[in-house]
């Protein structure tokens, strides 16, 4: 698997299988049975630079925070986020990627990315620069604040 196929591809679809109901959400925030998910596949990464955390946030949403491996080339992620209600329906997974640049690969600059299910289609939008480095921390406070800033509606 590729780094870009990890956060753009094999999440989404693990993500799209729960809203369907045909998997259940503990893949989602456990690394193990997310790995087992994945099974034995050639990787250009090694498992052990992935990271999953979960976080309650309040009485109705909690995200799963996804440290994904060094972001190579333009638009592999670093981080992502997958915001959901607490009756376990997921709604909203973004992503701070590399930006992708053809004049200078080694770029540290970084964008948003939305991932998004409209009647169980996938949907992709950038939404704009990341002007900070790549924190896990900041970049869960910015989406937060980016949900209750636009009225999301998570659940």
């Amino acid at each position: 698997m590729r780094r870009y196929d990890l956060a753009h591809e094999f999440l989404p679809y693990l993500i799209s299988e729960i809203n369907n109901e045909k998997e259940n959400l503990k893949l989602l925030i456990n690394k193990e049975l997310f790995v087992s998910k994945a099974g034995n596949t050639d990787n250009e990464f090694d498992w052990d630079e992935f990271e999953i955390e979960y976080r309650t946030l309040n009485d109705k949403i909690s995200v799963a925070i996804y440290t994904f491996p060094e972001p190579v080339l333009g638009a592999e992620a670093k981080l992502g986020l997958l915001f959901f209600d607490n009756n376990n329906k997921s709604s909203y997974y973004f992503t701070l990627e590399k930006k992708f640049s053809l004049i200078d690969e080694n770029i540290d600059e970084w964008i948003i990315g939305l991932t998004f299910y409209d009647k169980k289609q996938k949907n992709r939008m950038n939404l704009g620069d990341f002007l900070e480095k790549p924190d896990k921390e900041i970049f869960l406070f910015y989406m937060n604040n980016y949900i209750l800033d636009h009225n999301i509606r998570i659940s």
